[in-house]
């Protein structure tokens, strides 16, 4: 009986049960179990251990990583080195506790070069003789690891190259092998490369493009690498790039850049094209890819242009600048303006988000190697980085202190030189290249017209609604006479309106307004016998089939003769010219002309009379197509004369400066229609570029609107900034007019059922709001303890200045444990085995004990329920509670759950929704708040509950929107649960009150910003009660408390100084202790397992004594692997004897852990200190 009862202490089932085995193989592990406990665990029927294996498993297959097979699942070796929450949940071998070292026979031009990997140990043996299986690393027949991916892309570079036939050991091969070494060490990887440590291989992302100007001003172009290398010393070596190699190590000074089979190509592409005559340089400058092969040349991230007779470079920016206030062009006389030097930079920055306009461009420039760059029209020098950076830093310390002195910003006007060379083409009709700079500083194209009062635009004459197999809802028919009045004012020439945005919320029905206006368009056009020209649909992808079927659902007749869906895997090769590519580079001839005419462009697409019937341009034919394919076929889609244009999911083009965006620009269209329930994504740049498309000029040049609308919010104090917004956004929304319809589902529009949403806290001020006592609910206990711990380690943080900014860190802190207190930094939930377990943990967390009270009543209702959580942990713990409270089967969807199958079997976000929605009654699923967006309808439930919220008020209305909507039939039910603090307003009650003020702006044009939590004021009220930690709390502690942990229990046991070490490349060593007893180096092994295992630990800590001994300048007497688990394996205890390291467990760790007294504040605290090594 005393063995039993010994063997119960020390074995419990979490290690006795079946567990799935981990086999590896050529391509990667296997994890197996018997065909009846894999069955177990789908029915969520297994064991804990088990079952939470399974569920990781499960999770990382619906991300796509891991494949099922009949009794378990499968993973790549590169995805198995890079995961570190399998590594102890599967037990898997440790990393290679040692370094790697490499021998190098021959040199890198000959093709007998070689290089060999050292495997050295912490105690300074090594060995070449290894061997792979998988991802795992063998040597000899005992030893086994699991390299980490800095580890595993050294062997792999190396096994690689080895491979490699003589005859494609080739310079660049071999060069190529030495880069991703040194790339991996970069990453971490503990290697010593010798010499190879000094030089300088670059391999570029990308291939950009610089040019100068002659005397004569013509263009003269140059591949840019993002290197050191100067625009001359690159023109100098050219030559290199003429041979007929296919891959190529470029070497420029004392750099040499990698140029793989594209990069190469790209460089040629631009050396064939170097010269840009003087006439044809201003339509470069609009539009490169008229010139350059886009699919090969990087014309998205910016190009360089030297200044004529200058040395310098001057930067053009054609990033992402949403909000920019640069000059996207070099006005090509700045060598005739004095330069800004770094410590004038005040004089044009005085706020925020001209801050971050000038650290994006400067960040660009710095790519080009640019010396200078135009910014707001002005040149500014950059040869001093230093000098701009710290700058830069001044800058943004005096906006936060409020000390910026208040100037009012000019718009920014063209002089004459800009002017000149940048001037519109007046005759729109011979030009097909699409201008997307047209209004940025002055509006050179369009007015500032605006259409009359709602009730005078929408169309006053009956509809041909019989003709319709779904009559429309009231606020779809308003929609459609919208649609139909701004569109048959297209079609007058005194006051043409080209254009509207349908910014109705999400599930509204706007597909199917856009086809029945086009309908309605199409009879007019038919009663004035006139011609019905073809209609585009620009959308994502994965929603042109959606455009396809809504026809068939809505017309009994399809106003369309066919429909075309222009993509690569549909109709896209039945209208391609054969031998053409993508329009992304016309004839050189063509180019080096001084005029281009019309019928000089190359088309790819089959457009015009001469293709009789095989052109795509046929009267009443709807186009689909993606932006991509816009973009790659612009030319052509610009010679179309259409009808309609329509851009769904619009946001694809606010970004003025992507290709796709000019292209849109470009089209042409008796009305273009933008498409999209979120007109303003990021920043009020976004609407101006939409509306931009739609009514070109209606808000002025993009600097008029700067001024206008966003400089008076970034120049207001904090305390007035959201009243600014909101007047703001109230009047923009008034300037667009008639030209925009919005309506919310709040509007309580009929054909949707009545929302209600209930929250945790009461508040006057909060109308939409309807107070739940159910959802009110108070932390207590260890929850209440580890929170306050959380803010007091913030506060002492903030007053000793630890770290740079602790408050952000703390806010995700406080966000984990307000859902549980095992959550915080990176901790795991316990997955109960029974009923009575799963009640218990969420008896620990008060808003879990909430979710499950509401659930219940749910439940009593029949009726189905989303539960949004961001937290991945979480999600699997409320995946298996409900299944043991509730009794029911829930599915998981994230934001990487795929949208189409890889293969048979395989769930898709679809296939997961429609069994959820086609199960009879109550039913769970769980969501990402990231997973709700584009073409999710989840209208079977009619309850969501907002278990953990997402920052930004956008997201939350996207996740609400999945159910109310078009086709919900029931009234919706929102809730959302508030935890609360005994003593000060809580992380949820802040969250709240800043999400509500955020949503409360319906009828304005604003920004739909994250939360600003750090400005509320969470920590600055310490917490009063904390709580010390028991033994009962180790095993679900994380991994970095429980080394903070060891550091306060020894810094008290010993009277030591102790410190952490970094937590990458600690040497083996995670906290190290200075006594006057005795120096200490620890590894902390902490584990949910009873038993901790093998000869990693001891080998991991064999390197510390020299490396901190070289470090701190002291010696270490004691080397100790300390751990939660209550025993050691054999090999554990062998090895440990055999290298002269003592072991410390569970009880060893209890007995000095009972005195100690240290509270969770202590563990934060400890956290936030300066680490050593």
């Amino acid at each position: 009986m005393a063995l039993q009862d010994l063997l119960k202490k020390y074995f419990t089932k979490t290690d006795s049960d079946v567990v799935f085995k981990v086999l590896p193989d050529s391509s990667g592990l296997n994890f197996i179990l018997p065909k009846d406990e894999f069955a177990a665990c789908k029915e969520l029927k297994s064991n804990e251990w088990t079952q939470h294996q399974y569920m990781v498993l499960s999770m990382l297959q619906e991300e796509g990583i891991a494949t099922e097979f009949p009794n378990g699942f499968s993973i790549s070796s590169e995805d198995a080195v890079r995961l570190p929450e399998i590594r102890e949940i599967f037990d898997l071998p440790p990393a290679f506790p040692g370094k790697f070292s490499i021998r190098v026979e021959n040199r890198t031009t000959q093709s007998s070069f070689k290089v060999t990997l050292y495997l050295e140990y912490p105690n300074g043996q090594n060995t070449i003789y290894y061997e792979l299986e998988g991802p795992y690393l063998k040597v000899g027949e005992f030893e086994t690891y699991l390299p980490t991916p800095e580890q595993w892309a050294v062997i792999k570079s190396i096994q690689a190259h080895q491979k490699l036939p003589p005859l494609e050991k080739t310079e660049y091969n071999n060069l190529l092998l030495v880069h991703q070494l040194q790339q991996a060490k970069q990453a971490g990887a503990s290697i010593d490369l010798s010499f190879f440590n000094k030089l300088k291989i670059i391999n570029p992302e990308s291939v950009s493009v610089s040019m100068r100007l002659t005397p004569n001003e013509d263009g003269v172009l140059n591949p840019s690498f993002g290197t050191e290398a100067t625009f001359e010393k690159i023109e100098t070596r050219l030559g290199q790039l003429t041979g007929n190699e296919t891959v190529q190590s470029f070497k420029v000074g004392n750099e040499i850049i990698l140029l793989d089979e594209n990069k190469l190509a790209a460089a040629r592409e631009i050396i064939q094209n170097r010269k840009i005559s003087k006439s044809q340089v201003k339509d470069f400058v609009k539009t490169p890819s008229a010139f350059l092969d886009a699919a090969l040349v990087d014309l998205d991230t910016g190009f360089s242009l030297r200044v004529k007779g200058a040395t310098t470079f001057q930067h053009s920016y054609f990033g992402e600048t949403d909000e920019s206030g640069l000059n996207w062009f070099s006005n090509g006389t700045a060598g005739s303006v004095s330069c800004i030097e770094a410590g004038d930079l005040e004089k044009i920055i005085q706020d925020t988000e001209t801050l971050e306009m000038f650290s994006k461009t400067f960040e660009d420039a710095q790519k080009h190697n640019a010396q200078e760059m135009m910014f707001l029209g002005k040149p500014i020098d950059i040869t001093d980085v230093q000098a701009i950076n710290e700058k830069v830093t001044a800058i943004r310390e005096k906006i936060q202190k409020g000390e910026m002195p208040e100037v009012e910003m000019p718009v920014v006007e063209s002089d004459d030189d800009v002017e000149q060379l940048w001037e519109l083409d007046k005759d729109k009709s011979a030009s097909v290249v699409v201008d997307i700079y047209k209004n940025y500083e002055i509006l050179s194209y369009g007015s500032g017209y605006v259409a009359e009062a709602m009730g005078e635009v929408l169309y006053k004459d009956n509809l041909h609604l019989e003709d319709l197999k779904r009559q429309p809802f009231k606020h779809q028919e308003e929609g459609i006479r919208w649609l139909l009045g701004l569109s048959l004012n297209g079609l007058k020439q005194k006051q043409k309106v080209c254009g509207g945005l349908m910014a109705d919320d999400m599930g509204l029905g706007k597909t199917y307004m856009a086809l029945v206006g086009v309908y309605e368009f199409y009879k007019h056009l038919e009663q004035q016998n006139q011609e019905k020209k073809p209609v585009l649909v620009v959308a994502p992808l994965s929603l042109l089939e959606n455009w396809k079927e809504e026809i068939d659902l809505t017309f009994k007749e399809s106003p369309f003769k066919d429909v075309v869906i222009l993509q690569s895997n549909a109709d896209l090769k039945r209208f391609k010219i054969k031998g053409a590519g993508v329009e992304t580079r016309q004839n050189k001839a063509a180019i080096e002309s001084e005029d281009v005419p019309g019928n000089a462009i190359q088309y790819a697409l089959k457009i015009g009379k001469q293709f009789a019937m095989d052109r795509l341009d046929q009267h009443q034919r709807l186009v689909l197509t993606t932006y991509q394919t816009l973009r790659d076929y612009q030319f052509s889609l610009c010679r179309i004369d259409w009808s309609f244009v329509i851009f769904d999911e619009a946001q694809n083009i606010k970004n003025p400066n992507a290709l796709q965006t000019r292209a849109a620009k470009g089209l042409k269209s008796q009305f273009t229609l933008i498409v999209t329930g979120t007109p303003v994504e990021n920043h009020l740049g976004d609407f101006w570029c939409l509306f931009d498309t739609a009514k070109p000029g209606l808000l002025g040049s993009y600097q008029d609107f700067r001024h206008r609308y966003i400089q008076p919010i970034t120049k207001a104090t904090s305390d007035k900034v959201a009243e600014v917004r909101a007047g703001v956004g109230r009047a923009l929304r008034e300037d667009v007019g008639a030209l925009m319809i919005r309506r919310l589902k709040e509007d309580q529009l009929e054909g949707l059922p009545k929302k209600h949403i209930f929250v945790g806290m009461p508040s006057e001020e909060l109308q939409n709001w309807e107070y739940s006592e159910l959802l009110s609910s108070t932390m207590i206990g260890r929850q209440l303890a580890v929170y306050n711990g959380a803010v007091n380690g913030v506060i002492a943080a903030q007053e000793n200045e630890y770290e740079k900014n602790p408050v952000l860190r703390g806010l995700h802190k406080l966000r984990d444990i307000s859902l549980h207190p095992d959550l915080v930094d990176g901790g795991c939930l316990s997955l109960p085995d029974n009923e009575r377990e799963a009640l218990a943990y969420t008896q620990t967390a008060a808003k879990l004990e909430t979710v499950f009270s509401l659930l219940h009543e749910i439940k009593k209702r029949q009726e189905k329920v989303i539960l949004f959580v961001i937290n991945k942990r979480l999600q699997r713990f409320l995946k298996l509670a409900c299944h043991k409270i509730l009794g029911e089967q829930v599915e998981i969807i994230n934001g990487e759950t795929l949208a189409v199958s890889k293969s048979p079997g395989q769930q898709t976000r679809k296939s997961i929704i429609d069994a959820f929605q086609n199960k009879i009654g109550f039913a769970v699923i769980i969501m990402s708040p990231l997973a709700a967006g584009v073409g999710l309808t989840v209208t079977g439930a009619n309850n969501v509950i907002h278990v953990e919220r997402h920052w930004n008020p956008a997201k939350e209305a996207q996740a609400t929107d999945r159910v109310y909507r078009i086709g919900q039939e029931k009234d919706v039910n929102i809730y959302v649960p508030i935890l609360h603090h005994p003593e000060m307003p809580s992380f949820d009650v802040n969250l709240h009150r800043l999400l509500s003020k955020k949503t409360n702006l319906k009828d304005a044009v604003v920004t739909p910003e994250d939360a600003d939590l750090q400005n509320a004021g969470i920590f600055n009220t310490p917490g009063s009660e904390d709580r010390t930690i028991e033994e009962k709390y180790l095993k679900n502690m994380p991994w970095e408390h429980f080394e903070a942990l060891v550091a306060e229990l020894f810094a008290r046991h010993y009277d030591a100084e102790t410190y952490l070490t970094p937590q990458s490349n600690d040497r083996g060593c995670d906290v190290v202790v200075l006594s006057p007893k005795a120096n200490m180096l620890i590894q902390c092994k902490h584990t949910t397992k009873h038993i901790l295992s093998g000869e990693g630990p001891i080998r991991e800590l064999l390197a510390a004594p020299s490396y901190y001994k070289e470090q701190i300048g002291k010696s270490f007497s004691r080397s100790i692997v300390i751990t939660n688990a209550k025993s050691f394996s054999k090999p554990t205890r062998n090895a440990a004897q055999r290298e002269g390291i003592e072991l410390m467990g569970h009880t060893e760790l209890s007995r000095m852990l009972a005195p100690s007294k240290i509270t969770y504040s202590d563990i934060f605290k400890r956290l936030d200190k300066k680490r050593a090594g």
